[in-house]
């Protein structure tokens, strides 16, 4: 009985095996494969490529060719160097902002999905203040009052996708509130940071790791607005928003200071979202994702 179990287990068991290798698809494998490509260019990106900074190099205004791949900037730049070492802004710009979001949100709503009343009315009241924002106006305020630069636009934007992560974690909050095991923590005279802690973050962590690959996208969107319009890292430190706002200048006749840092720019956003498709599926593959008060549902 025993061999025949395991005969009929083994090739059920190894599908299995092979769904948890290949099930996240294509897309999902791809968003892994830039997005550690930018994380290694980034930590490694210095000690490889040229000075990024250096003036009078070469030329300006080199057309790409087998010296300098990507050409030269109005100041005799390397482009190459200046995109290798601007991904380290935009991967830090696009995780410090998301981090952000989520210890902000995830209090706020774990608060106001746990102890209800009068904290969960002004909680919810304070992230529905944040969401009648227009979605670039506010991250332009803060850092108007705080002042340029990455960590600035970082909480800037942060401050904006907060109640994303705080009105999911709510919803979630309120559901497992009045779960056995949480009543039990409860009736055992549990202190409720002790209740938070062990039962309510552990089992959040799926829903918060959906948004959070969705919110990498939009936050290094919005990072690259705001260090267009001039709010990020000061000159020279390359980025990607600077870089298109200086390049913009020469667009006819040198299109590659932009078509380059574009390009790099939108591959990472890429990446980001095919990494949320892959976290989706990693932590909701029955297509239900929280958000606010209800819930989509895959059909």
């Amino acid at each position: 009985m025993s061999d025949l179990q395991a005969r009929s287990d083994g090739p059920r068991s190894g599908i299995a095996r092979a769904r948890g290798w290949r099930g996240f698809g294509l897309f999902g494998n791809i968003g892994i494969s830039i997005c550690v490509l930018y994380c290694l260019a980034a930590v490694c990106g210095p000690a490889v490529v040229p000075s990024a900074t250096q003036l009078g190099g070469a030329a300006p205004f080199l057309r790409p060719s087998r010296a300098f791949p990507f050409g030269t900037d109005s100041l005799g730049r390397n482009e190459l160097s200046r995109i290798v070492i601007g991904s380290q802004i935009a991967v830090l710009a696009a995780i410090l902002a998301v981090a952000f979001a989520i210890c902000l949100g995830t209090v706020m709503g774990v608060v106001a999905g746990y102890f209800g009343g009068l904290l969960d009315e002004v909680c919810s009241r304070v992230m529905d203040f944040i969401f009648g924002f227009p979605s670039y106006l506010l991250p332009i305020l803060v850092v108007v009052a705080l002042g340029p630069g990455l960590v600035n636009a970082a909480l800037a934007i942060g401050l904006v996708f907060a109640p994303q992560f705080g009105r999911i974690s709510r919803t979630a909050t309120r559901e497992l509130r009045h779960r056995a095991y949480v009543e039990v923590a409860i009736l055992s005279k549990r202190r409720p940071l002790w209740i938070i802690v062990h039962h309510v973050l552990p089992n959040i962590t799926g829903p918060i790791a959906v948004m959070t690959g969705l919110t990498l996208a939009n936050a290094e969107g919005s990072y690259a607005v705001l260090s267009y319009l001039g709010f990020g890292v000061a000159p020279p430190t390359p980025d990607y928003g600077t870089m298109l706002a200086d390049g913009q200048v020469f667009l006819i006749s040198d299109p590659w200071l932009i078509i380059f840092p574009c390009a790099a720019l939108v591959l990472l956003i890429l990446g980001f979202l095919f990494l949320g498709d892959w976290l989706r599926s990693r932590f909701d593959p029955h297509g239900r994702v929280l958000f606010g008060q209800g819930s989509l549902r895959r059909t």
